[in-house]
């Protein structure tokens, strides 16, 4: 440790950095398979790669710092069990799936994605059905979105299977949805351009003619929400929808909303 001599007089600055024991840094460049989590632990995730991150167990904490994730099949973060909270810093983070959620949350896991203020932002995409954060093939968790800004794709299967920006994929459950003081632009999916099946920008997604469900969607304090649907079928927040079996909320929003926030449909 060197030694520091002050002068009279003088103004010193002095910069100390320091780390827990428990802090660990993930340099996405040099992994060659998928990062696995499993305690309680601070992680600091960094850099550009094409393997990902799995949560397994646990309440971790995980920095996402300009950090690129781009997989070709599974999920860019996968939260298998546990409830992680990822911390997003700087406005060049995206994670993204070409075969999967963005980030994936299991049904018995809830999720807290925040930042220190909107100036953070995160970019999530999902690919062949998932969602951008939520489900994939799968019920998902709860989520929760703070002080910070979001934009969220979904993603169709062959046309037929859809998912939301934020929430489910296909016909199966998706848990609470909250957005509090957030900006968010959530896309959803369609079948083409007929546009006869379509998922939400927010909610729940669409198998065919059967819709996924969700639990409540809470959009408070100041929040920014910008929602595009896949189709006029579906709602921009709240349930997918088909030919046969559309989505029917007035105004195409099912959620609560204080008079603080607003939603701004994009289609």
């Amino acid at each position: 440790t060197p030694s520091i001599t002050l002068e009279a007089g003088k103004v010193h600055t002095i910069t100390l950095t320091v780390n827990r024991k428990d802090t660990k840094t993930i340099d996405l460049s040099t992994l060659t398979d998928t990062r696995e989590i499993n305690d309680n632990g601070t992680y600091y995730v960094t850099g550009t790669g094409q393997y990902g991150i799995r949560v397994t167990n646990g309440k971790p904490n995980i920095y996402l710092e300009d950090a690129q994730i781009s997989v070709s099949s599974g999920n860019a973060i996968d939260i298998t069990s546990g409830n992680p909270t990822i911390h997003v810093k700087g406005n060049d983070n995206e994670v993204s799936s070409s075969d999967g959620a963005g980030i994936y949350v299991a049904g018995s896991s809830t999720v807290t994605i925040t930042g220190r203020s909107r100036d953070d932002a995160l970019t999530t995409r999902g690919g062949n059905g998932g969602s951008g954060i939520g489900g994939n093939h799968a019920t998902c968790g709860n989520i929760e979105i703070s002080n910070m800004t979001v934009h969220a794709h979904g993603s169709d299967e062959k046309g037929d299977f859809l998912s939301a920006g934020i929430g489910g994929s296909g016909n199966n459950g998706c848990g609470t949805i909250t957005i509090d003081n957030a900006t968010i632009s959530a896309y959803g999916a369609s079948d083409g351009a007929a546009g006869n099946m379509s998922s939400p920008g927010i909610g729940g997604g669409l198998d065919g003619n059967n819709k996924g469900t969700y639990s409540t969607i809470t959009i408070k304090n100041n929040s920014q929400v910008s929602v595009q649907r896949g189709s006029n079928r579906s709602d921009y927040i709240g349930s997918g929808g088909s030919t046969m079996n559309p989505a029917n909320s007035p105004n195409g929003i099912d959620a609560t909303v204080d008079e603080t926030s607003t939603i701004t449909p994009l289609n």
